[in-house]
């Protein structure tokens, strides 16, 4: 019997820390065929220009087409697009697939990798293509900085007030939404998830480490619990305490795997 298929949307970054080397350290050790379209290659040396070079539509194309022989997704997981034409690929993929086959897409909506400076190459896909996007997931998973920019509202409002603002996206997007409060203040972090009517907060107390590519780790530990099968609910739960768990450990999120 096949093993459930996840599919990634991710770029590069050479020092291993985020991006797709932190979603297959996360999806490790789980029961999964694992493929994936690089979207672009970064170089982010600490203190240093950091530069990228985008996948071509061709290449998005034939890295797509070679994922696929492996059997349609049983989840996809989006994390750094970089440019139109990975966003593009991306719609067509979900309008291929089409509502028959039920394949959970979990994006997190990376808006400016930290290499998106005016020389590194990397473009800045609009609102209204992030919008057209979103609405096509199953489930966003945006920080406080991303939500309160596709809302078009003050960063302070959506620190503020957080399950408001997750259910402002959710309504807009008409899907669920998961915004992470990895980036608040205080010592206590809550996550918000929208799932339709239902408003669930899991709280868990912050980890001093420095780190990054946390929310790529997350994304995918979920896309895997949904391929196999777990509810949302449960994969967003479980999801986080494998991540908490990483970081307790005083590891990066990538050193560390679960089930």
């Amino acid at each position: 019997m096949l093993r459930p298929h996840v599919l990634l949307f991710a770029g590069t970054e050479s020092q291993g820390r985020a991006g797709l080397h932190s979603d297959l350290r996360a999806l490790h050790g789980f029961p999964l065929q694992v493929s994936s379209v690089v979207t672009c290659i970064t170089a982010q040396p600490i203190g240093s220009l950091p530069s990228a070079l985008l996948a071509s539509t061709a290449l998005l194309e034939q890295q797509l087409d070679a994922a696929l022989q492996l059997g349609p997704p049983a989840a996809i997981k989006v994390g750094l697009l970089g440019s139109e034409a990975a966003a593009q690929a991306l719609i067509a993929l979900r309008q291929h697939l089409g509502p028959a086959l039920h394949c959970p897409m979990i994006i997190d909506p990376v808006m400016h990798s930290s290499a998106a400076s005016p020389a590194s190459g990397l473009s800045s896909l609009s609102r209204a293509v992030w919008w057209q996007l979103l609405s096509l997931a199953d489930l966003v998973t945006p920080n406080l900085q991303e939500a309160a920019w596709l809302l078009q509202v003050d960063l302070a409002q959506v620190v503020q007030r957080p399950a408001l603002a997750a259910r402002a996206l959710a309504e807009r997007l008409q899907t669920h939404v998961l915004l992470k409060g990895g980036h608040g203040a205080g010592q206590l972090l809550t996550d918000t998830l929208i799932e339709g009517a239902d408003q669930l907060s899991f709280s868990r107390p912050r980890v001093q480490v420095a780190t990054r590519g946390t929310g790529c780790y997350l994304a995918s530990a979920i896309a895997a619990r949904l391929a196999l099968g777990k509810t949302l609910r449960q994969a967003c739960v479980d999801a986080g305490d494998q991540l908490h768990a990483a970081l307790r450990q005083g590891q990066p999120p990538a050193c560390l795997t679960g089930g």
